[in-house]
């Protein structure tokens, strides 16, 4: 910025120096020219050549220098008012900035030094309010997901806590009751555990400066891969599985655990969420430069404002947050999340019945 100011500055002198001269030029050029003009073109003008001959060489030497002056300031005045103006509500705008007017512009007029800095002062107010309003999202954020996680924690923490308060006491009518109420504490404590597990996995996704190491792989070997084990859990459910034999040659560039559990999730979801005899159908296709995957299963009508949460964290369809179904709400969060940083999209939609899961990857 120093250096802009420092460059601005040279060339705003030159141009101040150039308009001088111009004013210089013209008071020059335009005194005898209006000294013609009102003493030889107009009525009269013989007797007033004769008055200001008998002057005092003196006097009309002081009366030419005063027009030259007047001319010249008169002029450069006129040359440099605009610019003056300009420069004043730059240093008003400038002076917004400072006092927290940040995400304001200013009018860019013309295409000299003065634009420039003006571009950059917007651009500058711009991109300061883009990371205000990034440090407010984050903020925002975070207190959601301190939020989301005290809840999710509560629930299973006080389930532990008074199966473990009952055993503890001896409240129980016999042996299988009180093996009833330490299965159930193992039970909470280990989807305790998985959820703490995929709070760490989503804080690790979400940190903006993080790559994956991607090796090439065949994305559609990969599916068949993890149909072999979907497959059999489907068909035991009562569930109808759509799944043709995938494609060759579908080659893309990932990360193959963080791919497997991006995928894992959907399956899953399929799982949990396909109507009792309903079907699953997976297929994918390549499309030019893109690896298309959609993944579909039967499902009640999901209302479109729904929809739009389905990928934020800690949102579950069911409203009482259950966790027989609901999981921890973080599932498909982390899905778009490992998408993204393949640099991919995934996008939820739903028709004919069905719920419908499309990622597209780039294609190698």
């Amino acid at each position: 910025m120093n250096k802009l100011f420092s460059i601005f500055t040279r060339r705003l002198s030159v141009q101040i120096i150039g308009m001088a001269g111009l004013s210089f030029v013209c008071c020059m050029l335009l005194p005898p020219l209006l000294f013609h003009i009102i003493f030889f073109w107009t009525p009269g003008a013989e007797a007033r050549a004769e008055a200001i001959s008998v002057l005092p060489d003196a006097i009309q030497l002081i009366l030419i220098l005063g027009l030259n002056a007047a001319i010249f300031i008169l002029m450069f005045r006129w040359l440099f008012r605009k610019k003056s103006r300009y420069l004043g509500e730059i240093d008003a705008f400038a002076k917004r900035l400072a006092g927290g007017g940040i995400g304001e512009v200013i009018e860019v007029r013309g295409r000299d030094e003065l634009a420039d800095l003006c571009s950059t002062m917007n651009d500058m107010s711009q991109r300061l309010s883009a990371m205000l309003e990034k440090e407010r999202a984050d903020e925002q954020a975070k207190t959601e997901l301190i939020q989301g996680v005290s809840h999710d924690l509560r629930t299973p923490l006080t389930v532990v806590k008074g199966y473990l308060q009952l055993l503890s006491d001896h409240q129980y009518q016999s042996e299988a009751e009180a093996q009833h109420f330490l299965q159930a504490a193992v039970a909470k404590s280990e989807h305790l555990e998985n959820l703490i597990e995929e709070l760490l996995e989503y804080t690790r996704l979400m940190d903006d400066g993080r790559a994956l190491d991607t090796v090439p792989i065949d994305f559609g070997r990969m599916l068949e891969q993890l149909l072999v084990d979907y497959q059999p859990i489907y068909e035991q459910h009562g569930l109808v599985c759509d799944l043709p034999a995938m494609p060759r040659g579908c080659r893309i560039a990932a990360a193959p655990e963080k791919l497997e559990r991006a995928l894992d999730n959907l399956f899953g979801n399929a799982l949990k969420y396909t109507t009792p005899g309903g079907t699953v159908s997976v297929h994918l296709v390549r499309a030019r430069e893109v690896i298309r995957l959609v993944i579909s299963n039967t499902s009640p009508k999901i209302p479109d404002e729904e929809l739009g949460h389905i990928f934020e964290r800690f949102y579950r369809l069911e409203k009482s947050r259950s966790q027989k179904t609901g999981g921890s709400g973080l599932g498909l969060a982390i899905t778009r999340r490992i998408i993204e940083l393949h640099g991919g999209s995934i996008e939820a939609c739903y028709y004919d019945h069905m719920l419908h899961f499309q990622i597209e990857l780039p294609a190698m």
